[in-house]
């Protein structure tokens, strides 16, 4: 059939790095926390509503009690910050031809979640 939509997306390699750490303060406690860094895969060129994407920061930091010797319960807060990204001038979604052309996507995109995790572990 006919192509309905086609949009180049040029994403390019992207990394991510983690360091963490635990320590336990007592037999059946234990406190742990990471940070971490990804990069984007997406161009701002070719960023829309559908991939906005960023270099990203991470950070976790939890703790987890042991109830007994096959069951735990744990907390973790988890934020992720994405460094703004301005667009403006550089979309080439308007440029493309019929079906293709999507709306400018100019502009400045930024975002932070804030997620809490709360976990059981059963060991058998």
């Amino acid at each position: 059939g006919k192509v309905v939509l086609n949009l180049p997306r040029d994403w390019k390699n992207a990394i991510g790095v983690r360091l963490g750490g635990a320590v336990w303060p007592t037999d059946g406690v234990e406190l742990f926390g990471s940070v971490a860094m990804t990069t984007s895969a997406v161009p701002k060129e070719t960023i829309d509503a559908s991939t906005i994407d960023s270099t990203r920061f991470y950070g976790t930091l939890g703790i987890r009690y042991e109830l007994s010797k096959t069951f735990a319960i744990a907390g973790s807060y988890n934020p992720i910050y994405f460094l703004p990204v301005d667009t403006k001038g550089s979309s080439k979604l308007n440029d493309y031809q019929s079906t293709s052309k999507s709306p400018s996507a100019d502009g400045t995109y930024k975002s932070v979640i804030h997620m809490l995790n709360v976990n059981g572990t059963v060991s058998f």
